[in-house]
C-alpha cells in the first residue's frame, strides 16, 4: 500500500469521527434503529467519507467519481440506507397497518363516578397555559434582584402539588451572557401558579439547591444532553418540569415505544425520573414505580 494512499485513508477515517462526534454532540440522536435522526447520523458519516474522497482525487465530477470504486461503494450504502428509511416509513403507516392502530389502544369499561372523584368548586382549575404565563411575567418582572438576569420559561407544566392544580415552570437564562455569570451556581428559582386562586409564587430554592440541568444550559448539563449520554438508546418525548411535595424540581422523562413497524404505533413504553438539581436518574418502567406524587402529563 502507498504512503500517499494510507494518508488519506486515515484522514478520512479522522475525518468522518470528528464530524460523527461533533453531530452527535449537537443533535443528540438516539442509537436507535427506530430513530429517523440514527438513519441520518449514519448518512452523514458516509457523506463526510465521501466529500474527503472526492478531495482525495482532486475533482468534484459527479460522472469521473461514479468511475471510481469507493464512490460507487459509498454512493451504494446511502442508496440502502435511504431505501431502508423509505420502507420502514411505508411499512410502519396507518395505510397500511390499520387494524394494528386500531388494536394499539386498549379499550375497557369503567364507572365515571368512581374513577374521577368530586372536588370543591375552590379547588376547580380555571387557569390557562396563556394565562399563566401573563402571570409569571408579570411576577418575574417584580422581582428586582433577578429580572436582570433571568426569565421564566414557557413550559408551565399542570401538576397537583399538595392536592392543589398548580403550574410549575423554571427560570431560564435571560441571554448567553448571563449564562456564562450565573451558570456555576445555577437557576435559584421557579415560578408555581395556583390555577383556582391564581396566585403566584416565585420559589426561592437554597443555596446550593439551585437548578443546574435544565433546558436552558448549553453543554454537559443540557437536560436532553444529560439524559441522551446516560441512556444513548432511549427515544424521549417531550420533557415535562415538575416539582414533588418539598418542592423538589424534577425532569419528568418519557421515552417512546414504537409498536408497530420501525417508525408507527408511538405510545410511552417507560419513563425517566431526572432530579433537576443533583442530575440524578431513575428509570422506570411504568408511571406507577415513580416516586414523584404527582400527575405524569406526557
Amino acid at each position: 500500500m502507498k504512503r500517499g494512499n494510507l494518508k488519506w485513508k486515515l484522514l478520512a477515517v479522522l475525518a468522518a469521527l470528528i464530524a460523527a462526534g461533533v453531530y452527535y454532540y449537537v443533535a443528540l440522536p438516539a442509537v436507535n434503529i427506530h430513530s429517523k435522526g440514527f438513519w441520518g447520523f449514519l448518512i452523514g458519516i458516509v457523506v463526510v467519507f465521501l466529500i474527503v474522497y472526492s478531495l482525495r482525487k482532486k475533482t468534484t465530477d459527479v460522472r469521473e467519481l461514479k468511475s471510481y470504486l469507493g464512490f460507487k461503494i459509498g454512493a451504494g450504502i446511502i442508496g440502502l440506507l435511504l431505501v431502508f428509511l423509505i420502507v420502514g416509513t411505508v411499512l410502519s403507516s396507518p395505510i397500511v397497518n390499520a387494524k394494528k392502530y386500531y388494536n394499539l389502544v386498549e379499550q375497557e369499561e369503567r364507572n365515571f363516578t368512581e374513577d374521577i372523584p368530586q372536588i370543591s368548586f375552590d379547588q376547580i382549575p380555571i387557569l390557562d397555559r396563556d394565562s399563566a404565563i401573563i402571570l409569571g411575567e408579570r411576577k418575574m418582572g417584580s422581582i428586582v434582584d433577578m429580572v436582570s438576569q433571568f426569565e421564566v420559561s414557557d413550559l408551565y407544566s399542570q401538576i397537583n402539588y399538595q392536592e392543589v392544580p398548580v403550574r410549575v415552570s423554571p427560570l431560564v437564562y435571560a441571554s448567553t451572557i448571563k449564562w456564562f455569570t450565573n451558570q456555576s451556581e445555577g437557576i435559584p428559582a421557579y415560578i408555581m401558579i395556583d390555577m383556582a386562586t391564581q396566585d403566584t409564587q416565585c420559589v426561592r430554592l437554597e443555596e446550593g439547591q439551585y437548578i443546574k440541568y435544565s433546558l436552558a444550559e448549553y453543554f454537559n448539563r443540557n437536560i436532553y444532553r444529560h439524559l441522551r449520554f446516560r441512556y444513548p438508546t432511549y427515544i424521549f418525548n417531550d420533557l415535562s418540569f415538575e416539582v414533588d411535595e418539598e418542592g423538589v424540581p424534577y425532569w419528568i422523562c418519557p421515552v417512546k415505544q414504537y409498536n408497530i413497524g420501525l417508525f408507527g404505533g408511538v405510545t410511552i413504553g417507560r419513563v425517566v425520573l431526572c432530579n433537576a438539581v443533583t442530575g440524578e436518574t431513575a428509570d422506570s418502567v411504568s408511571y406507577t414505580h415513580l416516586t414523584l406524587p404527582t400527575i405524569l402529563r406526557v
